[in-house]
């Protein structure tokens, strides 16, 4: 665990440059959890599903201080980063190092040390590097191309590229959101941010019925895998959500959208 002093002059732990750089940027930065009317006011309850290192708990900290979180992140070594970061900021956040998912009980997860932001349940790694070498192509596009064309270059991008998928096989605990709202007693969510890496729809799923109604705004990263854009879309939209759909442009040749759900 290293400590970084971010552009804005907050103070973070982190696990890898790159990955908090760009955590920051989309957070702080082009702030993507924040549009097509996603909105907030201090107080406000927020589930954070997929929190990582814990940059959007120190996003609302800054901007609603009296906000009310509770963070999950299943991978033990990025649970203590989040722990360190919420500490070291005073969130009032509950952590819980479990995933969530349409069942309770344990599941393996992949776990990219050195990039932890596409580690998961259903990782991939042949389908995370396309998705990589799309997001730096977008990114750096001069650069991409000298890489294509100088081999040095090449050779230095492709042992980078190995770096950041070399893999582990973790086992992790297992919760569904309605099993966390009866145990905390929690009766409304102002919002539900998703980004778990292609498991969005089983964390949809362990949502019972009785429970939709306290949800009143959502954002979900989703893998757009065999429609699962249009049905996830589908159901908010049944559910009595207003729903658009964005693509980031550093996402641009992926299947990754942003799906933005409030309450008419």
């Amino acid at each position: 665990m290293k400590s970084l002093t971010l552009p804005n002059g907050l103070d973070i732990y982190y696990l890898n440059l790159n990955e908090a750089r760009f955590l920051y940027e989309e957070t702080f930065q082009t702030e993507e959890y924040f549009k097509h009317g996603i909105a907030l006011i201090d107080g406000a309850c927020v589930f954070d599903v997929g929190a990582n290192i814990g940059m959007f708990g120190i996003y609302l900290q800054r901007r609603w201080p009296q906000v009310r979180l509770y963070a999950f992140e299943p991978v033990p070594d990025v649970f203590a980063v989040l722990h360190a970061n919420v500490a070291r900021h005073g969130i009032a956040a509950r952590l819980f190092d479990c995933a969530l998912a349409a069942e309770p009980g344990e599941t393996s997860f992949t776990y990219y040390p050195g990039n932890t932001v596409m580690s998961g349940r259903y990782a991939d790694a042949s389908e995370d590097r396309k998705t990589t070498f799309a997001f730096l192509s977008n990114k750096s596009p001069e650069a991409m191309a000298r890489a294509r064309e100088d081999p040095v270059l090449r050779k230095h991008f492709d042992s980078m590229i190995d770096h950041m998928f070399e893999a582990r096989t973790i086992t992790c605990r297992v919760g569904t959101l309605s099993q966390v709202l009866r145990e905390t007693g929690v009766d409304r969510i102002d919002l539900l941010k998703i980004d778990v890496e292609k498991s969005e729809h089983e964390v949809l799923a362990g949502i019972a019925d009785a429970d939709w109604p306290k949800i009143r705004q959502l954002v979900v990263e989703v893998h757009d895998q065999d429609g699962r854009q249009v049905d996830i879309r589908r159901l908010l939209e049944q559910r009595g959500y207003l729903v658009e759909a964005e693509q980031a442009l550093m996402l641009r040749a992926t299947n990754l959208y942003t799906l933005y759900a409030r309450r008419a």
